[in-house]
């Protein structure tokens, strides 16, 4: 599944602790935590910017980081 692309906004500049490891693997929330100690919250907050301008895909699927099955995160960026 495709998250729609909300309004144009800007992607806070901090938003690349989670957008690099989206670009490698899916990883789901937790990992996403642990990775950034970002509160729930704050991880929604930044995929819904980060939707805004790359294509994030949220997909039920395996977590490249610890293997759990559930949501995962992932971004396609186009080859162009």
């Amino acid at each position: 599944m495709i998250v729609p692309r909300a309004r144009e906004t800007t992607i806070p500049a901090n938003a690349a602790i989670i957008t690099a490891p989206l670009l490698y693997r899916p990883t789901c929330s937790d990992c996403i935590h642990a990775r950034t100690d970002l509160s729930p919250k704050e991880i929604d907050n930044y995929l819904t910017a980060i939707a805004t301008r790359l294509e994030l895909h949220r997909v039920i699927g395996r977590c490249r980081v610890c293997g759990n099955t559930g949501p995962v995160f992932s971004l396609h960026l186009d080859a162009a």
